[in-house]
């Protein structure tokens, strides 16, 4: 089993944790895809051992689609207290929401205020 330094590890952790493809981590870091592959491998072992590995997986999944629709994680967040926000309204799919807004006149419109954190 080769050694893999701690920044390189922890590089390709990082940057699989963001979403970026295999291929374009190694050439980042100068390493193999095989070292990469190696690398997240006992990374997710360790993931499991502590029953987090699903969750990972997911997180990853969910930054490599932030990354290709090009949204930053900060607006994931302020897309998901928005859609809490509809839901308590009654609204809970596109066609309820074009709906909703349609209903939206004048005034009415004006005075929604959404609240921050």
């Amino acid at each position: 089993m080769r050694k893999i330094a701690y920044e390189v590890r922890s590089g390709i952790i990082q940057r699989y944790l963001q979403g970026v493809p295999r291929d374009a981590m190694a050439k980042d870091l100068s390493i193999s895809s095989s070292t990469a592959s190696v690398a997240w491998g006992e990374f997710l072992a360790i993931a499991r051992a502590y029953g987090v590995e699903s969750e990972v997986i997911e997180l990853r999944e969910l930054a490599r689609i932030l990354k290709k629709v090009h949204v930053t994680p900060a607006e994931s967040k302020e897309g998901a207290i928005f859609k809490g926000l509809l839901k308590s309204l009654g609204v809970e799919d596109e066609e309820e929401l074009k709906i909703f807004v349609a209903g939206l006149k004048g005034p009415v419109r004006n005075c929604i205020t959404i609240p921050r954190e």
